[in-house]
């Protein structure tokens, strides 16, 4: 459905190192209309349903960039100077998304991210990875998983090592 959209890896290479995650403005309007479809895939979802998945978050993540770059106007960003792109632009865009994803009565929002290469110095530190994806997310987040191959799983079923955990305590009662 969506021509011109770069891979994940380009993609988080180009977030990671802070670089504009579009190389053209056929990637950008492209990225544009996969965010925007996110949101009307969300806005659709029936009342019915608690979770809602979405598998990969870098596209998103772009798309929101690129969405807020062509309406800076609209967002109050007059300079991109020193991040505020972000700052101003996306992180208010996402606190309002997820707003919007509970206020739909989907009380679990399950957003995947690949891991993504660490850089000091413009260039990427051998063997180490992190978590992608923006901080804002890491914060607001109540679970984190890292899923690794655990060979004991005869059907290569992943384990998941746990990187944040703030669910709330469940006591069950009467076999409930």
């Amino acid at each position: 459905k969506f021509t011109g959209l770069p891979s994940d890896a380009d993609l988080l290479d180009r977030l990671n190192k802070g670089e504009t995650p579009w190389v053209s403005k056929e990637q950008k309007n492209s990225l544009i209309d996969y965010y925007l479809h996110i949101i009307d895939a969300l806005a659709s979802i029936p009342k019915t349903y608690l979770t809602a998945i979405l598998d990969t978050g870098e596209k998103m993540e772009a798309g929101m960039a690129a969405y807020v770059e062509e309406n800076k106007s609209m967002f109050g960003i007059t300079t991109t100077a020193d991040g505020r792109l972000w700052t101003q632009g996306v992180f208010p865009l996402y606190d309002n998304l997820l707003h919007a994803i509970h206020g739909r009565g989907i009380e679990t929002f399950i957003l995947i991210f690949h891991l993504a290469n660490v850089w000091e110095n413009r260039r990427v530190v051998p063997g180490k990875v992190k978590a992608s994806g923006k901080k804002i997310l890491q914060r607001k987040s109540s679970l984190m998983l890292w899923l690794v191959k655990d060979s004991r799983n005869a059907y290569g079923e992943p384990a998941a090592l746990l990187l944040k955990e703030r669910m709330g305590k469940f006591i069950f009662e009467n076999g409930r």
